[in-house]
């Protein structure tokens, strides 16, 4: 016979295995859930709550901390603070990275003097793109605006015209002061040498003569003046056609046609032939109106000669009896201004006279008309 206590306690053992078992069933799968789960997850959520709690507790010190001063002066454009490896503070340019003495709250003076005097910043600007207004009272065809950068070429174009305005020799851009001088002025500067001045110049006088030949198809009428010259030095004669004309501003002008050397003998034949050459090269040929020259036999046969010359091609008005009529004044070589075309131009064209009349020459002018008996 069974007990019946006995078989109750069996069916709460077995009851209570079965609670435990389910109990450990439980367990394990709550313990596989944690270990599926990330394990930085936790850390990651603890590590977003202190990072909150830090930003409000600095937000809280910093509202009653005192800010820095923002640096208003305008130098401070220019420079940056620095910390060297011995923990002093420097102020630092930033053009030229040199070193100053720094403390909060010290005047800017030494900064600000020091970026005047320096060079490299001076150089930065001057690289910067910004418009410059050509002077309204230069007659030199520029362009109104410019970048402001530093070009070679129209430098170059610029020492030429300065040595046909004032005649220097072209190894004038070769000397050490001239160089000094421009580098000091313009630290871009690049040397020139005396055979780049030389095609320089040849360049304006192409160039010139260009716009000499547009102008004189505007005008109606010109009269030529002439001149043999000898230079002393080389022992070779020139001679020299100045053509005058009224432009169509009312205004009289005067430029040098030719400046040719002409061989000896200085015969009429020669002295036509030169005439007529630059006459027809710059296209004037029914535009003459007068020819003046000085006192020569030789210059009269020359007239002579270009009368029939144009008579016959019907280039002059009236058949030659009018326009080639010579108006002959006794004037000397030594008081005709010669002047090298290219010279001439330039000049003209930067409003500049080779000699401004004073009345200290006019007294000198005097007295040699009066010893040559000139009226």
């Amino acid at each position: 016979m069974t007990c019946p206590s006995s078989s109750f306690a069996l069916d709460d053992v077995i009851e209570l295995e079965g609670e435990e078992f389910n109990e450990d069933i439980r367990n394990k799968d709550v313990a596989e859930e944690v270990v599926n789960q990330n394990p930085n997850d936790g850390d990651e959520k603890s590590k977003e709550h202190e990072s909150e709690d830090v930003k409000e507790v600095n937000k809280e010190s910093n509202a009653f901390q005192r800010r820095k001063r923002k640096k208003t002066s305008a130098v401070w454009g220019d420079f940056v603070v620095i910390k060297l490896s011995n923990g002093i503070q420097k102020a630092q340019c930033k053009y030229c990275s040199e070193k100053l003495a720094y403390k909060s709250g010290a005047p800017t003076t030494p900064y600000l003097n020091h970026g005047k005097t320096c060079l490299k910043k001076k150089m930065a600007l001057q690289n910067q793109k910004r418009l410059q207004f050509g002077p309204a009272v230069c007659k030199m065809e520029i362009a109104p605006l410019s970048d402001g950068k530093y070009d070679h070429s129209r430098q170059r174009e610029a020492v030429a015209h300065w040595i046909l305005m004032h005649e220097k020799p072209f190894y004038v851009v070769e000397e050490t002061g001239y160089s000094f001088m421009m580098k000091v002025n313009l630290p871009q500067f690049e040397k020139i040498t005396r055979f780049q001045a030389r095609t320089d110049c040849i360049s304006v006088y192409e160039i010139e003569k260009k716009k000499l030949k547009e102008q004189l198809k505007r005008v109606n009428k010109i009269s030529l003046t002439t001149d043999i010259w000898k230079s002393k030095v080389q022992k070779i004669s020139y001679m020299c056609i100045t053509g005058h004309f009224v432009d169509s501003d009312w205004q009289l002008q005067k430029r040098v046609l030719s400046f040719v050397d002409l061989p000896p003998p200085h015969t009429g034949v020669d002295l036509s032939d030169a005439l007529f050459k630059c006459i027809k090269y710059w296209g004037i040929e029914n535009k003459i109106f007068t020819i003046s020259v000085d006192n020569a036999s030789n210059n009269e046969v020359a007239l002579r000669i270009l009368k029939q010359t144009f008579t016959r091609t019907r280039k002059l008005i009236l058949d030659g009896t009018r326009v080639l009529d010579s108006y002959r004044a006794a004037l000397s070589s030594e008081m005709v201004q010669v002047l090298i075309c290219g010279g001439d131009w330039v000049r003209r064209l930067h409003g500049i006279k080779k000699h401004p009349k004073t009345h200290e020459d006019e007294e000198p002018v005097e007295v040699l008309l009066h010893e040559l008996e000139i009226n």
